[in-house]
């Protein structure tokens, strides 16, 4: 779209996004206005201008809540995700500075011009310095965050144009979008890429640190903090599956009936281990069962309280004989017994 210099075209503000000339992105909208700048788009030339909020949370932006350096994108593809959205699929294409940004029936609308670069020359020096810097920070970044240098390679190794190696680079990196909204205001590209060498050398400083301390964190943990690390991973775990407030409500109401029994130290102990073992295990598996039903016996049993024992041999034959029948040596071992 390079042979206007000014331009109307239907308008959407983004959030929380920021988006470089040169790759292919997807977003997902929502608002009236923006879904009608689609349509309005689809309708004629494809062709929509975009530019990042300035405040991410301000339903209905004018003007003055945009930033006026965005891109020209042409849709490629719109699936209706349901009735409260779409997804559009986009080829972005120049930067922009938007003059004026109006009503336009249901959409907004926006006049604009070309942000040209300039810089751009791959014999200078610095400039072939940096974008060899620019390489080697982008793999090592690609290698702290797991990603994997062979996707690097694969987007960056063929590419000659510097312009469009920052854009591509600066597309895939995670950094906040006022970031990438200031580099995206840069006309200069020598000092577009400065820049995004500055960025991504950060970065990868933070991410290093970042990696070291976990390292060593890792490395010095003793048992008692390996434990508690564990055991935050295993609630985080049954909050997501929904196991977490009946079952830790039941194990409190067993520790507190616990505590108030005051059983023998032995007894206690051994209590205590298996509510920690049901602690441990799915609510729904057959030994969480099995465990449950012996935790809820043990504490029902009438610790501390005591009947009068009953020593009359010739009641307890009766009551044998009269509840049992047969069982005669059965009965004759309880009553020696007894």
């Amino acid at each position: 779209m390079s042979e206007y210099v000014t331009k109307r075209v239907p308008y959407i503000p983004l959030r929380g996004q920021a988006f470089f000339p040169g790759t292919i992105v997807g977003f997902d909208i929502g608002r009236d206005k923006s879904l009608a700048a689609v349509d309005l788009a689809m309708n004629g030339d494809k062709y929509i201008a975009v530019s990042a909020q300035r405040d991410p949370s301000v339903s209905e932006p004018h003007q003055e809540d945009c930033y006026l350096t965005g891109v020209i994108v042409r849709v490629r593809q719109v699936v209706k995700k349901n009735e409260d959205y779409v997804r559009i699929l986009v080829v972005v294409e120049q930067r922009i500075r938007i003059e004026e940004i109006y009503q336009d029936g249901d959409t907004l609308a926006c006049d604009f011009v070309i942000a040209e670069d300039y810089d751009n020359d791959t014999e200078d020096i610095s400039m072939q310095a940096n974008i060899r810097v620019l390489r080697q920070l982008y793999m090592k970044y690609l290698e702290l965050t797991g990603q994997g240098e062979s996707a690097g390679r694969t987007l960056i190794d063929d590419i000659d144009d510097p312009s469009l190696l920052c854009s591509l680079i600066a597309n895939e990196i995670d950094v906040s979008f006022d970031i990438k909204q200031t580099l995206l205001e840069i006309d200069s590209v020598k000092l577009r890429i400065s820049h995004l060498v500055d960025i991504i050398g950060k970065e990868n400083n933070i991410l290093s640190i970042a990696k070291r301390i976990n390292n060593r964190v890792v490395k010095n943990m003793n048992r008692g903090q390996r434990e508690y690390y564990l055991r935050e991973q295993l609630q985080v775990i049954k909050e997501e599956l929904g196991e977490d407030e009946d079952t830790d409500d039941e194990i409190r109401q067993w520790k507190e009936k616990l505590d108030e029994l005051k059983l023998e130290e032995k007894t206690d102990t051994k209590v205590r281990k298996e509510i920690d073992k049901f602690s441990k295990m799915s609510p729904m598996s057959p030994d969480a069962n099995v465990s449950r039903t012996y935790i809820e016996t043990i504490l029902d049993l009438p610790w501390h309280k005591a009947n009068k024992v009953n020593r009359n041999i010739n009641k307890a034959e009766k009551i044998l004989n009269e509840d049992h029948y047969g069982l005669e040596k059965v009965k004759e071992r309880i009553l020696e017994c007894l």
